[in-house]
């Protein structure tokens, strides 16, 4: 078959016919009225026969059609459907696709949103930490990576990094941000190699990530305490009282100082002390109340209030009621509303 007679195969009407080659054997064009052409196999695969596309004419010549016809006839003489094959190879393909647009930074997104929409939503500060986390990891060259190509040394070089930037605003050398930016990645690159079935070209990377920094997930707990020695509690105790001294534009520090004394005394987490709302206090029956949604176990606490505590908190609560606008806080910002 010339390529003149490919081209000028008149179009029929309607549907298509196939115009079958004199010199290869099972090559045709099928013509289709719309317009288009395509070079074909077709042979009996068990007892129906099985077309094959070659490609389109005139993008594909009649030499190169007759070049592929022998691989395609000794695939279905095997019992091989060369559609299926090919199909397959189009599905492995889209999913590569997939796989190199799932990067690591897109990774730790769904994995915020999933967590964030669910049945339990987490604490504010909690979406806080994640959201900066995610800030961080898609300011560096790691969140750019396909989540599949992620591997441990991509991890280290980022905990590194990561731990060198923050290391002039913390007591820890950085370590401890850096491992919380990868630890909420852990937990997001499980989540999204489940929900995906993705395929790593490499082992998990976190394996790897453990040999080359070894308990880079530990956090160090805070060993800091007020009084080690006697005498130094009382020394903390009046710089404490000395902040009521410090008058400030925005008013006295008498805030801070109540806080500070207030949190020796009752060892509280720091959010849940400083986030107390006058709807938590019970002057009347002596009970301070953290509501579940508050503490970090989501377990409801009350505990009494001691004399000296009680104390604090009248005062607190007298300075609120003179003020212009009282605050729903026991420790009120000096901005509006915080």
């Amino acid at each position: 078959m010339s390529p003149a007679v490919a081209r000028d195969a008149p179009l029929p009407l309607k549907g298509d016919y196939i115009l079958w080659d004199s010199r290869t054997r099972y090559l045709g064009l099928r013509v289709n009225a719309g317009g288009t052409k395509a070079w074909i196999v077709q042979k009996k695969l068990s007892d129906s026969p099985c077309k094959y596309k070659l490609g389109d004419f005139p993008d594909m010549t009649y030499t190169k059609a007759c070049s592929l016809v022998a691989d395609v006839v000794a695939k279905i003489a095997k019992g091989i459907d060369p559609n299926l094959e090919k199909r397959q190879q189009i599905r492995e393909t889209s999913k590569m696709r997939a796989e190199e647009s799932f990067t690591v930074a897109k990774c730790l997104y769904e994995y915020i949103d999933d967590k964030s929409t669910g049945g339990n939503p987490p604490k504010p500060l909690t979406t806080q930490d994640w959201n900066r986390s995610l800030n961080r990891i898609e300011a560096d060259a790691v969140g750019s990576l396909p989540l599949v190509a992620l591997t441990g040394s991509h991890l280290a070089d980022y905990y590194d990094a990561a731990a060198k930037k923050a290391k002039r605003h913390t007591t820890n050398g950085g370590r401890t941000q850096a491992g919380r930016d990868l630890r909420y990645l852990r937990a997001a690159y499980n989540f999204g190699a489940l929900k995906y079935q993705l395929n790593a070209k490499v082992g998990n990377p976190f394996e790897e990530l453990n040999k080359l920094r070894k308990g880079w997930y530990a956090v160090r707990a805070k060993t800091n305490i007020v009084a080690t020695v006697e005498g130094d509690l009382a020394s903390w105790w009046v710089a404490v009282e000395g902040l009521r001294q410090q008058v400030k534009p925005w008013g006295s520090r008498d805030v801070i100082a109540d806080y500070l004394q207030l949190a020796l005394l009752w060892g509280g987490r720091r959010g849940e002390t400083m986030s107390l709302t006058w709807d938590n206090i019970n002057l009347k029956d002596g009970i301070v109340s953290i509501f579940a949604e508050d503490t970090k176990n989501s377990l409801k606490h009350v505990f009494p209030l001691t004399r000296y505590a009680r104390l604090i908190l009248e005062r607190r609560y007298d300075i609120n009621e003179k003020r212009a606008e009282p605050s729903p806080w026991v420790f009120p910002s000096h901005k509006l509303n915080r």
